[in-house]
């Protein structure tokens, strides 16, 4: 295309995922039908959320924020400190996906694009989840991100985007 040399060059692009979910294990081909029934939900922490907004929308009772806190303290002091939908240039943008359930291996997938669709990074972490759990992914660009709107689609086995966030860096 002649109009792909205005589009800015993401390859130097970095990114990471940590997860308070144990990894996965080795599958047994002899599961059980109980354990394939077993779900895992999922949360992407939106602008203005808190725990207790969270746990609200989680388990019906604000009051369960602790639960979520107490799983997930490592990661709230780690990472995410005020969600926010606008970043600068410089920033480290992270993304926590929340997840509650016990079953098999599950892999989280989370794909980062830029205005026009154009794909930034692909990532995956592959969880056991055996209760609530976090796994964040973030990505940095060190020569800076370009101004501009931007999309993250995170899904669970390859499925459609269980869940879309846009943001900006101004």
């Amino acid at each position: 295309m002649a109009n792909d040399s205005k589009r800015p060059d993401f390859s130097d692009v970095l990114s990471g995922s940590s997860s308070t979910a144990p990894g996965a294990a080795p599958t047994d081909a002899a599961a059980s039908e109980l354990e394939k029934q077993k779900t895992m939900r999922m949360y992407i922490v939106e602008s203005g959320d808190s725990l207790s907004k969270i746990a609200r929308k989680l388990y019906g009772d604000a009051d369960a924020w602790k639960r979520i806190y107490h799983e997930n303290r490592d990661v709230i002091h780690r990472k995410v400190q005020s969600p926010t939908d606008r970043f600068g240039p410089n920033d480290t943008i992270f993304a926590s996906v929340s997840t509650d359930g016990a079953g098999k291996a599950a892999t989280i997938f989370a794909r980062w694009t830029f205005e026009d669709g154009q794909v930034i990074r692909n990532d995956q972490k592959t969880v056991s989840p055996s209760g609530p759990a976090v796994t964040d992914f973030s990505v940095e660009k060190p020569g800076g991100w370009p101004k501009g709107g931007y999309k993250l689609d995170v899904s669970v086995d390859s499925g459609g985007a269980a869940s879309t966030k846009t943001f900006r860096v101004e």
